[in-house]
């Protein structure tokens, strides 16, 4: 099938990354003419920017094919987009974490949880050997990292609104193009994704991985352009039993991190003393639940009988916090996902 395709790549991170992307995208032997004839951007202060700029410079008479430098391309994409080309507006690929080979999603979808509008990538994390995908599915949004969007959609949706803040460009993007009928739709060929281009901004806001901060922005952005979404699912938080005892039973507890676990963890449970600390600057000082944040570099830990390190994810970077105090004080989380429940269960 013919393909009439403009390539851009946005360069975010050092040099390495870029011609790495490059290298598995000539790794995959196709002699097509527009992966040789490429465009690089440059990253502007927000994903949403550089996007707007591709959407300026672009050949109006083509469809454009955007990658970000932190993709790994595989064999059989192109074959992938060629066989489903037909059947979507937007197309995306599905996303392996490129360190530990697990599905980071297969397109993503809204949901509520607890009543409010969130998304969330269909398989997180799940093993692939346990999966048998479609061809492609239809799906509310793609990772921007990769997606290719044909030159009709341009004419209905002329810009990435700025609420997307960085985070949520093309979910909003994907949205204002369903609005008028157009298609989004995920393949299950897979390309590899670190995941870390759209984080190495310069200034807080942009980069920040902090939930205090996407909280205000993200209902921001469902004020500016969500509010007519048809979330295909409602879950809701439930606390493992063991887990809500022991905190339930503490005399004197510690929040290590104030995101959305810690948020459902107060919110849900009744306990009766706590502290919240963090290690990102940008929350120290603030208010959360009531309580000011601490820093979590200067707090004495010996002074609480039970810790509960709730960020997910980042064990290796929290853990050595802790290496003079007992660990039989400390518990992470793991989060398991049903189909109408988000179960925050201790890893001990």
């Amino acid at each position: 099938m013919y393909l009439n395709i403009e390539l851009f790549f946005i360069k975010t991170l050092p040099d390495e990354y870029l011609e790495r992307t490059l290298e598995t995208l000539k790794s995959t032997d196709i002699n097509k003419s527009f992966v040789k004839d490429y465009t690089i951007v440059k990253e502007l202060d927000t994903r949403e920017q550089t996007l707007n700029n591709i959407i300026k410079i672009r050949n109006k008479k083509k469809d454009t094919l955007i990658i970000a430098d932190d993709i790994l391309f595989r064999d059989g994409w192109l074959e992938a987009l060629e066989k489903s080309y037909q059947n979507g507006d937007i197309i995306g690929f599905s996303m392996i974490d490129a360190k530990k080979g697990l599905l980071q999603d297969f397109g993503y979808d809204f949901i509520k949880i607890d009543g409010k509008l969130s998304y969330r990538g269909l398989y997180k994390y799940e093993p692939l050997d346990i999966l048998s995908l479609p061809t492609y599915r239809h799906c509310d949004s793609v990772t921007g990292c990769a997606m290719l969007i044909k030159s009709h959609v341009f004419d209905i949706v002329v810009e990435f609104p700025k609420e997307g803040s960085n985070r949520w460009g093309e979910i909003i993007f994907s949205h204002l193009a369903a609005r008028q009928g157009l298609k989004t739709i995920v393949l299950s060929a897979h390309l590899e994704h670190y995941g870390i281009s759209t984080k190495q901004k310069d200034t807080v806001i942009e980069s920040s991985l902090s939930w205090l901060v996407e909280r205000e922005l993200w209902d921001h952005a469902v004020e500016s352009h969500l509010l007519d979404t048809a979330p295909i699912k409602t879950v809701f938080t439930v606390i493992d039993e063991k887990l809500k005892n022991k905190i339930e039973g503490s005399k004197n507890l510690l929040i290590y991190g104030c995101g959305v676990n810690a948020d459902r963890i107060i919110s849900i449970l009744n306990i009766k003393k706590y502290a919240v600390c963090s290690g990102l600057p940008e929350e120290i000082g603030k208010p959360f639940h009531g309580e000011c944040v601490m820093d979590a570099d200067l707090v004495d830990f010996e002074l609480f009988d039970y810790i509960v390190i709730t960020p997910i994810g980042y064990d290796s970077d929290i853990l050595p916090k802790f290496i003079t105090c007992k660990m039989e004080k400390i518990s992470g989380l793991d989060i398991v996902n049903t189909d109408t429940k988000i179960i925050l269960k201790s890893k001990k």
